[in-house]
């Protein structure tokens, strides 16, 4: 999977897993309607997509778009879900 065009941010890596693209897209849309700044995000590094993702769920928390339990119950059905589908 190749990275897209550069928005207001240049992709850290080339994505080879859907997240990636997906945390991606989400840190550029949050930029373009002011709810973080891009500089916030650390653009280099192997591991840039996770810390643009913890960065991200700072700041929607800290602005009161979401609480940090509610995160973590979506994780935990998210999880449910995809073990779910791994059962054979």
């Amino acid at each position: 999977m190749s990275a897209p065009s550069p928005g207001p941010l240049a992709p850290p890596v080339e994505f080879t897993a859907p997240w990636q693209l997906r945390a991606y897209v989400i840190a550029v849309a949050l930029i373009e309607q002011d709810i973080i700044d891009g500089g916030a995000l650390d653009p280099s590094g192997d591991d840039a997509l996770r810390s643009w993702l913890s960065t991200v769920q700072q700041r929607l928390v800290d602005q009161g778009f979401v609480s940090v339990e509610e995160l973590d119950a979506e994780v935990a059905r998210q999880v449910a879900i995809a073990a779910a589908r791994d059962v054979h």
